[in-house]
């Protein structure tokens, strides 16, 4: 099933499609706003747009998401209460 996916990497806005199957998602090519982010930051933005490469699993644990890229790339994420 596709499904549009959308979010915050730091500073910039993100969306994409997305194929998503039993613990896995596989994104299509992202569209950022490529706004000036604070140098600590940028980082965050090159790991999370990684994940846009290939292949991602996901767990969901109560209120947090994990995502597991084909490289072994973790990221976590805790929904706000």
């Amino acid at each position: 099933m596709t499904r549009k996916v959308g979010g915050r990497l730091g500073g910039d806005a993100v969306d994409a499609t997305a194929t998503v199957s039993t613990g896995h998602v596989t994104p299509g090519r992202p569209s950022t706003t490529r706004m000036m982010c604070d140098a600590s930051l940028m980082g965050t933005e090159r790991v999370l747009l990684g994940l846009f490469s290939g292949s991602v699993g996901y767990r969901v644990d109560h209120d947090t998401l994990t995502l597991t890229s084909e490289n072994g790339t973790i990221v976590r994420a805790v929904a706000d209460k």
